[in-house]
């Protein structure tokens, strides 16, 4: 969208604003009679303000087949390797990025029962899709070594699975 037609756009924005202004104060000065005629116009116009307000945040969802470059688009994208692109297919469950000033992961705790079951689903079908956070996990160590924006290696620490697993209560 041009910087113009934002300009315009706020423009009208501003003049809609005014113009129910008004339309408000003329309530106050005119008969009862153009009461509901004015109410109506108002609520018409704070509508059309809420219906053309602008998101604070945008969703925008990149589909497409299994290794075609999704990944490597969201990077190149955030100018950061927030997706992985030299692992299996990743993309089979949804990542959600948000900007943040700094990168983070947000994890999601579960049940020591819940994991247990995933540790027996998985021990029953380890291909299933509904045990893949599972497999990530007992795979995470495997994982190819991480690259920073000019493609060097970054050190990645080797995490004691067991023990970590040990610790759900």
């Amino acid at each position: 969208m041009s910087m113009l037609l934002v300009h315009e756009l706020h423009e009208a924005r501003d003049r809609i604003l005014l113009l129910r202004q008004h339309l408000t104060d003329a309530r106050e000065k005119e008969l009862a009679a153009y009461h509901p005629f004015l109410n109506e116009q108002i609520d018409l116009l704070s509508d059309a303000l809420e219906q053309a307000k602008i998101p604070e945040r945008y969703r925008v969802a990149v589909v497409g087949r299994f290794k075609v470059g999704k990944s490597s688009f969201i990077n190149k994208l955030a100018d950061e390797r927030l997706a992985g692109v030299d692992t299996n297919p990743e993309t089979a469950a949804i990542s959600v990025f948000r900007y943040d000033t700094q990168a983070r992961a947000e994890v999601e705790v579960i049940s020591k029962e819940a994991w247990d079951g995933l540790a027996a689903d998985h021990a029953a079908d380890p291909k299933s899709p509904d045990v893949k956070r599972y497999d990530r996990f007992v795979s995470f160590n495997d994982r190819p070594p991480r690259k920073d924006r000019e493609g060097r290696v970054v050190a990645g620490s080797k995490f004691d699975l067991v023990a970590l697993a040990a610790c759900l209560t």
